[in-house]
């Protein structure tokens, strides 16, 4: 391959070339065969296979030969299975790194829902944003806190304060007398 065609090539083919266009059109790949000899084509034969991801073309498999043999039946039988399996080897590539994105919000969920649990604990036993802080903050560690890494765990937290304010609000309000 010629230096400038191979830079093209890497950089991305415009998708005004034919083969692209033909291939993009086609649900089931673009066989193209037999071109005469001295036409200005550099390719005899190609093809072309759209691999498609959730329904939207992501990659397409390209095949370009010297040779101006027409495809048979059996190269192009061939080239559409090769083209099956790696379409299902991207979809499945997507779905696994779906399940990761997934899999890390679900562990952001539960480390909140860990932290509200020991923060609930701490306020049903203490009165002070230092009590809080004292009972909590062992227990789940500072960066989970105010998202501050390095904070003194001796130190209140103002996350933890809140929470205590509003306790000590609403428990220590004064109440009706039952008659």
């Amino acid at each position: 391959m010629a230096g400038g065609s191979l830079e093209t090539v890497v950089a991305g083919l415009p998708t005004s070339t034919p083969l692209i266009q033909s291939t993009l059109a086609s649900d089931t790949g673009f066989f193209y065969g037999g071109l005469e000899p001295g036409t200005d084509e550099s390719y005899g034969t190609a093809a072309g296979y759209p691999l498609a991801v959730g329904g939207n073309i992501r990659h397409l498999l390209l095949f370009g030969l010297k040779n101006t043999t027409p495809w048979r039946d059996q190269d192009q039988a061939l080239i559409r299975a090769v083209s099956r399996s790696l379409k299902l080897a991207l979809e499945r590539a997507e779905e696994v790194a779906e399940l990761g994105r997934r899999t890390h919000q679900l562990d952001r969920a539960r480390q909140q829902a860990e932290v509200l649990a020991v923060l609930g604990e701490a306020l049903q036993w203490a009165t002070t944003p230092e009590e809080v802080a004292g009972l909590a903050l062992p227990r789940i560690g500072p960066e989970h806190v105010g998202g501050a890494p390095g904070r003194r765990p001796d130190s209140p937290a103002p996350a933890l304060g809140r929470y205590a304010r509003r306790h000590r609000q609403v428990h220590d309000a004064p109440r009706p007398e039952a008659e």
